[in-house]
Order: C-alpha cells, then sequence, then structure tokens
C-alpha cells in the first residue's frame, strides 16, 4: 500500500507540475522516479513470485524487460550509448516483450481465478448434497413420528378415553363398511 502510494505521489507530482507549465520539475520527477520504478516493480514481482503467486512469474519477466528498455531509452538520451539501431529497437522490443508478459499474468490470473471458482463450486455441490442428506433424514424422522402420532389420535377418537372401549364414531365407521362388504357379496346384515 505504502508504494502504491509512494507511486501515486510521483505521478500526481508529475501531473501537476506539467498543467502548471513546470515542464522541468516534472522532468525532473520522472528522471529521479524512473530508477526506483525500475528497481521496484520488478522488486514486487519477484516478492509476489517468492510468496508463491503463480502469475507473477511473468509480472516479474514483463516489468524486467520494462526496466531494460527504459534504462537503454536513458542511457541512450543521456548520451551514454550512441544512437544506432540497437539502441533505438531495444526499448521497444522490451516494451513489446512487457506487453506479452503482463497480458501472459493476466491469462494466468484468470485460469487460476477459473480453477479457484470450480473448487468452491464442488464444495459447495459436497454441502448441498451433504445438507440435502441431512434434511432428508430429519423429514423421514418427522414424518414417522407424525405418523405415530396420527395413528395414536385415529385410536383414541374411536375409543373411550373412560372404559376403553368403541365409541359411537368407531361403531359407525365400522358398521358402513360391514354394510359396504354384505351389500358387496350379496349377503344379508345381521
Amino acid at each position: 500500500d505504502k508504494v502504491l502510494q509512494l507511486l501515486i505521489a510521483i505521478f500526481v507530482t508529475v501531473f501537476l507540475s506539467m498543467l502548471a507549465g513546470l515542464k522541468g520539475l516534472a522532468g525532473l520527477s520522472l528522471l529521479y522516479s524512473l530508477p526506483v520504478l525500475c528497481l521496484l516493480f520488478p522488486a514486487l514481482g519477484f516478492r509476489l513470485w517468492r510468496k508463491g503467486r503463480r502469475e507473477a512469474r511473468f509480472y516479474f519477466t514483463g516489468w524486467t524487460l520494462w526496466s531494460v528498455g527504459v534504462i537503454f531509452l536513458f542511457f541512450r538520451y543521456s548520451g551514454v550509448v550512441n544512437t544506432g539501431l540497437m539502441t533505438t529497437y531495444i526499448p521497444q522490443l522490451a516494451m513489446l516483450l512487457e506487453m506479452l508478459f503482463l497480458s501472459l499474468a493476466l491469462a494466468d490470473r484468470i485460469n487460476v481465478l477459473h480453477l479457484e471458482k470450480d473448487e468452491a463450486v464442488a464444495r459447495h455441490a459436497e454441502l448441498m448434497a451433504s445438507h440435502r442428506e441431512t434434511l432428508e433424514e430429519q423429514v423421514r424422522e418427522r414424518t414417522c413420528e407424525l405418523e405415530s402420532l396420527k395413528a395414536r389420535a385415529e385410536r383414541q377418537a374411536r375409543t373411550d378415553t373412560l372404559t376403553g372401549l368403541a365409541n359411537r364414531f368407531s361403531f359407525f365407521e365400522l358398521g358402513a363398511l360391514e354394510f359396504a362388504r354384505a351389500r358387496r357379496y350379496g349377503r344379508t346384515l345381521s
């Protein structure tokens, strides 16, 4: 976070200097911040790579190439190396390779996120199956309990609580059954 705040401060200083017409200050800010950036970006990439972030290997390589390109550019403009075919195209080639490696880092990160998503979906499916089994077991237990209570309530509805004998409701119910049976078999009801 502090590194990002430093970078933001540098670029805000450059931007405000450019707006205020202080191109010299903007140029100096960029001039002194470039060596820091050339070391900082690859160092951050290497640190992330060492922490186990797989996509950081591409980030590290891309920013290292960018740093090499910027250093060549700096040397060419400061007069340390002569302008030639190699010193003219090395920064451009380095920037092109940087874009390629940063694209690979992004693609790798997307693949990692897809894998993490697939793992999360699989874990979710397992949890749902486990919860479904638990819920089905609870429903079975509750259904058995309710059937038992229903049978008990039906028995209590058919018997007299004081004597324990069949009551009037039970008499009419059994009478209707016997009447239907006698009718079905053509027998008399006695």
